[in-house]
Protein backbone atom coordinates (compact mmCIF):
# COMPACT_ATOMS: atom_id res chain seq x y z
CA UNK A 1 0.00 0.00 0.00
CA UNK A 2 2.79 2.29 0.55
CA UNK A 3 3.90 1.72 -2.15
CA UNK A 4 1.15 2.79 -4.46
CA UNK A 5 0.34 5.53 -2.40
CA UNK A 6 3.98 6.92 -3.31
CA UNK A 7 3.22 5.95 -7.41
CA UNK A 8 -0.47 7.80 -6.78
CA UNK A 9 1.54 11.28 -5.65
CA UNK A 10 4.27 10.83 -8.09
CA UNK A 11 1.71 10.42 -10.48
CA UNK A 12 -0.84 12.82 -9.13
CA UNK A 13 2.79 15.36 -8.81
CA UNK A 14 3.97 14.81 -12.49
CA UNK A 15 0.78 15.46 -13.89
CA UNK A 16 0.09 18.55 -11.83
CA UNK A 17 3.65 20.07 -13.06
CA UNK A 18 3.82 18.98 -16.30
CA UNK A 19 6.94 16.60 -15.88
CA UNK A 20 6.57 13.99 -19.05
CA UNK A 21 9.92 13.57 -19.55
CA UNK A 22 13.73 13.74 -17.51
CA UNK A 23 14.15 17.30 -19.11
CA UNK A 24 10.73 18.76 -18.96
CA UNK A 25 10.16 21.44 -17.07
CA UNK A 26 6.61 23.92 -16.56
CA UNK A 27 8.49 27.45 -17.02
CA UNK A 28 4.84 28.73 -18.09
CA UNK A 29 3.09 27.77 -14.72
CA UNK A 30 6.23 28.99 -12.43
CA UNK A 31 5.00 32.48 -10.86
CA UNK A 32 6.85 35.67 -11.64
CA UNK A 33 9.88 36.10 -8.95
CA UNK A 34 13.60 36.36 -8.69
CA UNK A 35 14.73 32.65 -8.92
CA UNK A 36 18.38 31.01 -7.87
CA UNK A 37 20.18 28.07 -8.12
CA UNK A 38 23.80 27.84 -6.39
CA UNK A 39 25.90 25.83 -4.56
CA UNK A 40 28.63 26.80 -2.26
CA UNK A 41 31.92 26.33 -0.42
CA UNK A 42 32.69 27.03 3.09
CA UNK A 43 35.69 28.45 3.23
CA UNK A 44 38.07 31.77 3.74
CA UNK A 45 38.55 32.58 0.02
CA UNK A 46 40.34 35.49 -0.75
CA UNK A 47 39.16 35.15 -4.47
CA UNK A 48 37.13 32.42 -7.31
CA UNK A 49 37.45 31.03 -10.27
CA UNK A 50 35.27 29.36 -12.72
CA UNK A 51 34.96 28.39 -15.94
CA UNK A 52 31.28 28.87 -17.47
CA UNK A 53 30.10 27.84 -20.80
CA UNK A 54 28.04 30.20 -22.68
CA UNK A 55 24.48 28.03 -23.69
CA UNK A 56 22.12 31.09 -25.18
CA UNK A 57 19.50 30.33 -22.64
CA UNK A 58 15.70 30.93 -24.06
CA UNK A 59 14.09 33.75 -22.15
CA UNK A 60 10.87 32.89 -22.98
CA UNK A 61 9.72 36.72 -23.12
CA UNK A 62 11.22 37.02 -19.61
CA UNK A 63 14.03 39.38 -18.33
CA UNK A 64 17.72 37.50 -18.01
CA UNK A 65 19.44 34.69 -17.69
CA UNK A 66 22.88 34.75 -15.67
CA UNK A 67 25.17 32.78 -14.44
CA UNK A 68 28.57 33.62 -11.82
CA UNK A 69 30.52 32.71 -9.32
CA UNK A 70 30.97 34.68 -6.11
CA UNK A 71 32.80 35.46 -3.03
CA UNK A 72 30.93 36.47 -0.08
CA UNK A 73 31.42 38.26 3.31
CA UNK A 74 28.09 36.95 5.13
CA UNK A 75 28.31 39.05 8.18
CA UNK A 76 28.86 42.17 7.59
CA UNK A 77 26.77 41.31 4.34
CA UNK A 78 29.73 42.21 1.37
CA UNK A 79 29.91 40.28 -2.15
CA UNK A 80 31.03 40.51 -5.27
CA UNK A 81 30.42 38.33 -8.50
CA UNK A 82 31.45 37.66 -11.85
CA UNK A 83 30.09 35.72 -14.99
CA UNK A 84 27.81 36.24 -17.81
CA UNK A 85 24.24 37.70 -18.19
CA UNK A 86 21.71 37.12 -21.39
CA UNK A 87 19.11 40.21 -21.64
CA UNK A 88 16.33 40.55 -24.54
CA UNK A 89 18.91 43.00 -26.00
CA UNK A 90 22.24 40.10 -25.98
CA UNK A 91 24.31 38.69 -23.68
CA UNK A 92 27.32 40.79 -21.25
CA UNK A 93 30.10 40.06 -19.27
CA UNK A 94 28.57 41.60 -16.00
CA UNK A 95 29.91 42.39 -12.18
CA UNK A 96 27.64 42.56 -9.55
CA UNK A 97 28.96 43.05 -6.23
CA UNK A 98 27.82 45.10 -2.83
CA UNK A 99 30.18 47.25 -0.69
CA UNK A 100 27.51 47.73 2.25
CA UNK A 101 25.63 50.56 0.13
CA UNK A 102 23.58 48.08 -1.79
CA UNK A 103 23.45 45.95 -4.69
CA UNK A 104 25.62 47.22 -7.98
CA UNK A 105 25.94 46.07 -10.87
CA UNK A 106 28.17 46.93 -14.36
CA UNK A 107 27.93 45.47 -17.73
CA UNK A 108 30.92 45.11 -20.28
CA UNK A 109 31.98 43.23 -23.94
CA UNK A 110 31.12 40.07 -23.98
CA UNK A 111 32.32 37.41 -26.56
CA UNK A 112 29.93 33.99 -27.13
CA UNK A 113 32.33 31.21 -25.71
CA UNK A 114 33.12 29.32 -22.33
CA UNK A 115 35.42 31.63 -20.61
CA UNK A 116 37.29 31.65 -17.18
CA UNK A 117 35.61 34.26 -14.75
CA UNK A 118 37.53 35.19 -11.78
CA UNK A 119 37.53 37.91 -8.67
CA UNK A 120 40.71 38.29 -6.75
CA UNK A 121 41.28 40.44 -3.77
CA UNK A 122 44.35 42.77 -4.20
CA UNK A 123 46.27 43.51 -0.64
CA UNK A 124 47.83 46.41 -2.81
CA UNK A 125 45.35 48.61 -3.70
CA UNK A 126 42.35 47.48 -0.92
CA UNK A 127 40.05 46.55 -4.47
CA UNK A 128 38.56 43.26 -5.54
CA UNK A 129 39.69 42.56 -9.46
CA UNK A 130 37.48 41.08 -11.85
CA UNK A 131 39.37 38.93 -14.43
CA UNK A 132 38.02 37.30 -17.57
CA UNK A 133 40.77 34.64 -19.11
CA UNK A 134 42.91 36.46 -16.84
CA UNK A 135 42.57 40.26 -18.20
CA UNK A 136 41.07 42.79 -15.98
CA UNK A 137 37.46 44.06 -16.48
CA UNK A 138 37.38 46.32 -13.61
CA UNK A 139 38.13 46.46 -10.07
CA UNK A 140 36.45 48.12 -6.92
CA UNK A 141 36.87 48.62 -3.17
CA UNK A 142 34.21 46.30 -1.53
CA UNK A 143 34.95 46.62 1.92
CA UNK A 144 36.25 43.10 2.66
CA UNK A 145 39.18 41.25 2.03
CA UNK A 146 38.48 37.87 2.60
CA UNK A 147 35.04 36.06 2.33
CA UNK A 148 33.90 33.14 3.97
CA UNK A 149 32.05 31.78 1.45
CA UNK A 150 32.73 30.80 -2.53
CA UNK A 151 29.28 30.48 -4.13
CA UNK A 152 28.47 29.92 -7.86
CA UNK A 153 25.14 29.41 -9.93
CA UNK A 154 22.35 30.57 -11.81
CA UNK A 155 19.76 33.19 -11.23
CA UNK A 156 16.80 34.39 -13.48
CA UNK A 157 14.40 37.28 -12.72
CA UNK A 158 11.09 36.26 -13.91
CA UNK A 159 10.54 32.16 -13.46
CA UNK A 160 9.86 31.63 -17.20
CA UNK A 161 13.32 31.88 -18.69
CA UNK A 162 15.83 29.17 -19.33
CA UNK A 163 19.16 28.59 -17.49
CA UNK A 164 20.60 26.35 -20.78
CA UNK A 165 21.75 23.88 -18.78
CA UNK A 166 24.97 26.11 -18.42
CA UNK A 167 28.22 24.24 -16.94
CA UNK A 168 29.90 25.65 -13.84
CA UNK A 169 33.27 24.13 -13.98
CA UNK A 170 37.13 23.84 -12.34
CA UNK A 171 35.24 25.80 -9.48
CA UNK A 172 38.11 27.07 -7.54
CA UNK A 173 39.13 29.45 -4.15
CA UNK A 174 41.53 31.78 -3.76
CA UNK A 175 43.96 31.28 -0.38
CA UNK A 176 46.61 33.20 0.89
CA UNK A 177 49.94 32.10 2.34
CA UNK A 178 51.77 35.12 3.61
CA UNK A 179 50.92 37.04 0.88
CA UNK A 180 51.21 34.81 -2.03
CA UNK A 181 47.84 33.99 -3.85
CA UNK A 182 46.84 30.63 -5.08
CA UNK A 183 43.81 28.89 -6.02
CA UNK A 184 42.83 25.37 -5.14
CA UNK A 185 39.63 22.95 -5.94
CA UNK A 186 36.41 23.73 -4.64
CA UNK A 187 36.64 19.46 -3.53
CA UNK A 188 33.01 19.61 -3.08
CA UNK A 189 30.02 21.82 -2.63
CA UNK A 190 26.92 21.80 -0.53
CA UNK A 191 23.46 23.56 -2.12
CA UNK A 192 22.69 27.32 -1.04
CA UNK A 193 19.63 27.42 -2.54
CA UNK A 194 17.83 25.64 -5.19
CA UNK A 195 14.15 26.72 -6.00
CA UNK A 196 12.14 24.85 -8.21
CA UNK A 197 11.60 24.75 -11.52
CA UNK A 198 15.49 25.22 -11.11
CA UNK A 199 17.90 23.76 -9.71
CA UNK A 200 22.07 22.27 -10.33
CA UNK A 201 22.40 19.27 -11.30
CA UNK A 202 26.30 17.74 -10.33
CA UNK A 203 28.81 16.64 -12.77
CA UNK A 204 31.58 16.38 -9.71
CA UNK A 205 33.05 17.76 -6.67
CA UNK A 206 34.10 20.60 -8.70
CA UNK A 207 31.55 21.66 -11.34
CA UNK A 208 27.67 21.65 -11.97
CA UNK A 209 25.17 22.29 -14.15
CA UNK A 210 22.72 25.41 -13.75
CA UNK A 211 19.32 23.78 -14.64
CA UNK A 212 15.82 23.63 -15.05
CA UNK A 213 15.15 20.78 -12.86
CA UNK A 214 14.74 16.72 -14.54
CA UNK A 215 12.22 15.39 -12.78
CA UNK A 216 14.46 12.97 -10.14
CA UNK A 217 15.64 16.56 -9.00
CA UNK A 218 12.45 18.09 -8.90
CA UNK A 219 10.14 16.03 -6.94
CA UNK A 220 12.30 16.21 -4.30
CA UNK A 221 12.45 19.85 -4.36
CA UNK A 222 8.45 20.36 -5.07
CA UNK A 223 7.24 18.12 -1.63
CA UNK A 224 9.87 20.22 0.63
CA UNK A 225 8.02 23.29 -0.33
CA UNK A 226 4.79 21.77 0.05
Amino acid sequence: MKILRAMALVTVIVASFGLTSANASPLAQTPKKLYNAQQQKDITAWGALATINWTDPTLNGGTYSDHRVAVIQSSPWRYGEIGWIKYSTGPQTFVAYDSGGGNRSRGYSFTPATHDYALQYDPSTGEYWFYVDTVPVDHFALNFSSGNLARGGGEVWDGVESMGQTRLSNLSYSVNQGGNFSYTSWNGYVPYIEEYPYCNIPIDSNSFYDSECPYYIALPLILNQQ
